[in-house]
């Protein structure tokens, strides 16, 4: 009996560690983006934002479990619309899918569109 609550502990204590590592891991890849997001607006002449107020760009923390995994359903018959960005320019989108995913036996859902002349 002792074996199998020694092995149960040991068990507990390796998931334990490899949880924390992926939170780790996850905590690390997101603050690493954010920064790399935050310079974008630097690097950008057009920025809507400058250096002094991107101290108060703030994110909520990181939270591995809305690392969530999607279904996208396809748009079908999508028809080309004109919509205005914050630089000026408007742009030509299509609704190129709808992404569902469940969170805490919830449903949400999420509109994708899709520049139809993109830049690169």
């Amino acid at each position: 009996m002792g074996q199998i609550i020694r092995l149960g502990l040991i068990s507990f204590v390796i998931l334990s560690c490899s949880a924390s590592k992926k939170t780790l891991v996850y905590n690390e890849d997101i603050f690493s983006y954010r920064t790399m997001y935050k310079n974008g607006f630097l690097e950008n002449p057009r920025s809507p934002l400058t250096q002094e107020e991107l101290i108060n760009l703030d994110f909520y923390p990181p939270d591995l479990n809305w690392k969530l995994n999607c279904n996208c359903l396809p748009a079908e018959k999508s028809v080309p619309f004109e919509m205005p960005t914050y630089s000026g320019v408007t742009r030509t989108y299509i609704h190129h899918s709808t992404a569902t995913c469940r969170y805490k036996d919830k449903l949400f859902s999420l509109e994708l569109y899709q520049n139809i002349h993109p830049f690169y």
